[in-house]
């Protein structure tokens, strides 16, 4: 159900668990492209508003370098005050990515990585929602304030975050919603 949710979505989503999340950091994964910079300014945000540190993994590709993503990392933390580690790896960025998020307390993830028209989510994304052991945040564009994390509850660790809006057909977004409390 949440690979689903999660794939139909217009706006970003955070998919929960039922167990407590590991004390690790926040984990964030990003290809260095234009659409890793909402998902950097989500994950920065999260791991202020967790007083966690900042994880940021970059899985390297043939030929890719990593030096403009340095760059935006180090520029982002300096101005949030955040103690944000990059970390370059090379293989598989699924397996990767999998491997990295075993003790993160939130991951952070764009919809789809450098194939956008593959499918509804790449297979990052998709592994992470069936196999992560911590919340997973998916974030697509811009992540609007009101999508950004709140922290619910002062003496929990726990976090809300409300950006999902289902996939509806075109007639329901315009119909009279009812509503019963």
């Amino acid at each position: 159900m949440a690979v689903q949710l999660a794939a139909r979505a217009f706006g970003s989503v955070v998919v929960t668990r039922a167990w407590p999340a590991p004390e690790g950091p926040v984990l964030v994964g990003v290809d260095g492209s234009a659409a890793a910079e909402p998902v950097l300014d989500f994950a920065f945000d999260a791991a202020a508003q967790r007083r966690h540190w900042l994880l940021v993994v970059h899985v390297l590709e043939s030929g890719n370098r990593a030096d403009a993503l340095e760059r935006m990392v180090a520029s982002r933390a300096l101005a949030s005050g955040i103690d944000a580690r990059l970390r370059v790896l090379d293989g598989d960025p699924t397996a990767v990515m999998a491997r990295e998020s075993q003790e993160a307390s939130l991951i952070v993830v764009g919809a789809r990585g450098r194939a956008p028209f593959h499918g509804l989510l790449g297979s990052v994304a998709q592994t992470l929602l069936h196999h992560g052991r911590a919340s997973v945040a998916v974030v697509r564009g811009t992540v609007p304030e009101s999508c950004r994390p709140v922290h619910s509850d002062a003496s929990t660790s726990h976090h809300a975050i409300v950006c999902a809006r289902v996939a509806e057909p075109p007639a329901a977004r315009h119909a009279p919603r009812a509503t019963s409390r």
